[in-house]
């Protein structure tokens, strides 16, 4: 398996990840995140598909692997801030503020 084709199993992975998550999600607003991060993943694969038809090997990586790498953080920014937000309600409820309460 060639760099290319790595990336296109990882970019094909991630989009069968973010489907499963859009199906299991129980808000809608969460499922369409997931769906459009799917979609991502699915252009990604084209792009690493299209690059690997022009050449056999990676020798030196292209501006366009890189621009793949920087979208991916960005989506590793999106989950991060989507758990962050889905977490809230269990950071409030043991903060100080009604730490007392029932007590």
């Amino acid at each position: 398996m060639n760099a290319y084709e790595y990336a296109m199993k990882v970019e094909k992975d991630g989009e069968v990840f973010y489907k499963q998550l859009a199906e299991e999600a129980n808000h809608e607003g969460l499922s369409k995140i997931f769906m459009m991060l799917a979609n991502e993943e699915v252009k990604h694969y084209k792009i690493f598909e299209k690059l690997s038809t022009n050449s056999d090997t990676i020798t030196v990586p292209t501006m366009e692997v890189f621009k793949e790498a920087k979208e991916e953080l960005k989506h590793k920014e999106l989950l991060e801030n989507i758990l962050e937000y889905v977490e809230q309600p269990e950071e409030w409820i043991s903060s100080a503020e009604f730490r007392n309460i029932g007590a």
